[in-house]
């Protein structure tokens, strides 16, 4: 699933002009908070009982902007380069 969200992030953020994504997901969904963890994105906050579909819940907000997108890709080129090529 990680892999499929990667892709998803980097068409939003070199195919179109959007500069921030952002997801909320269920406090006790752990699953997918690692999933946008790995994924590069950060935990921006936590909204306690307010309405997600048809039930009040607490959840988490999650959000990457285009500025840590631009950071994770480098660090993922730089250690993709071999040792000594440059």
């Amino acid at each position: 699933m990680t892999e499929a969200l990667v892709r998803a992030v980097t068409f939003c953020f070199e195919e179109t002009e959007l500069q921030r994504l952002w997801a909320d997901v269920h406090t006790q969904n752990i699953v997918s908070c690692k999933t946008l963890e790995k994924a590069g994105f950060k935990r921006e906050g936590l909204i306690r009982e307010d309405k997600m579909v048809n039930t009040y819940c607490d959840y988490y907000l999650y959000g990457m902007i285009k500025a840590d997108y631009i950071e994770i890709s480098k660090s993922k080129s730089a250690l993709r380069e071999k040792p000594g090529k440059k």
